[in-house]
């Protein structure tokens, strides 16, 4: 497996570790010390998922089906690379807009703001590694 396919593979693991932590500990990654440095930091709430529980329910299932989508397009060759980066650009740049747009209604949270860097650095990782390039590209390389 390449290591773009490792990485795209342990992403898949992580999403669904973290679906895990959302639904039966979310105060670990929603409470947690780190997020409170953000908030005071940067000036983002935190998120209080026990007062939305089905939509933060909701929102661990959405991220483990994401993670489970990784872990097979990880399995799948390179024909899936440029979905999984493509998915992870526009996440990466939808979730800095929230960031941007919402700062002050109390709509992107800390939680937000881990997400946004995350995915930006995720994104930026993907694409030095090629999965941005499309499963042509990657045959053409093979040939050569």
């Amino acid at each position: 497996m390449s290591m773009v396919d490792n990485l795209i593979f342990l992403t898949g693991l992580s999403d669904v570790a973290m679906a895990v932590l959302m639904t039966f500990a979310p105060t670990l990654l929603y409470e947690s010390s780190f997020s409170h440095w953000i908030n005071r930091t940067t000036g983002y709430i935190i998120a209080k998922p026990h007062e939305e529980p089905v939509f933060s329910h909701g929102l661990a299932s959405v991220v483990a089906v994401i993670g489970i989508g990784h872990i097979v397009a990880s399995r799948a060759g390179a024909g899936a690379r440029v979905t999984i980066f493509a998915m992870n650009a526009a996440a990466a740049l939808l979730t800095v807009i929230s960031l941007a747009l919402h700062r002050e209604d109390g709509v992107a949270c800390t939680m937000t703001f881990t997400m946004g860097v995350v995915e930006t650095i995720l994104t930026c990782a993907l694409y030095y590694l090629g999965a941005a390039q499309g499963a042509s590209t990657v045959v053409k390389k093979k040939e050569n």
